[in-house]
């Protein structure tokens, strides 16, 4: 009988903690930090290499946890891509997991733009325009028509370029705590002024 329930609590914790990555909105630095073996970046942001429920693609996150809301953002970054100077395996493993991201939450907005009057236009400077912030490959999951599972407020994907042969995509999870999080923030930067 102790057997069953204990199978029974560890189904139910695992049930429970349906988030992103395995994580769930206000959890607390010390829940986390059990599981996690987190590491400050700043204040109130943590990193991490593993996540109760990881993708194999991924291996950097990064944690927005403050003492009044707990868990209020997620950042996950992938693997180094290697990719041509056109960008195909950066923007094949972007619509992937854009293609992914869609299917369970829904409309997209996608911006995949070359800013006006940059001298990246041609195919073969696609990612040394990225790389100079002049290109953009992103998309944005808001929640305004449909709310958005798991407590999210919103996500973000985008592709970002280290050099011209490689890059990474990174995802965003902002909880809908997330704006009370960065305002409390906030007023703790500035209280010394």
């Amino acid at each position: 009988m102790r057997a069953l329930l204990t199978l029974l609590s560890a189904f139910y914790s695992a049930v429970s903690i349906a988030g992103p990555f395995g994580l769930e909105m206000g959890m607390t630095y010390d829940e986390l930090n059990k599981q996690l073996k987190l590491k400050q970046v700043r204040p109130f942001v943590f990193s991490t290499t593993s996540v109760p429920n990881g993708h194999p693609d991924f291996d950097y996150f990064t944690l927005l946890i403050t003492p009044g809301h707990g868990l209020c953002k997620i950042n996950a970054s992938t693997k180094t891509i290697s990719t041509s100077a056109y960008g195909n395996e950066i923007r094949s493993k972007f619509e992937g997991f854009e293609s992914s991201l869609s299917s369970k939450y829904g409309k997209v907005q996608k911006f995949d733009r070359l800013r006006s009057g940059s001298i990246w236009k041609e195919p073969r400077d696609w990612m040394m325009g990225l790389r100079k912030k002049e290109r953009t490959l992103a998309s944005f999951w808001e929640g305004e028509e449909s709310p958005l599972p798991d407590k999210l407020g919103s996500i973000s994907l985008e592709a970002v370029a280290l050099n011209t042969e490689n890059g990474f995509i990174k995802i965003g999870y902002e909880f809908k705590n997330s704006s009370e999080c960065i305002d409390w923030l906030k007023t703790q930067r500035d209280s010394s002024l």
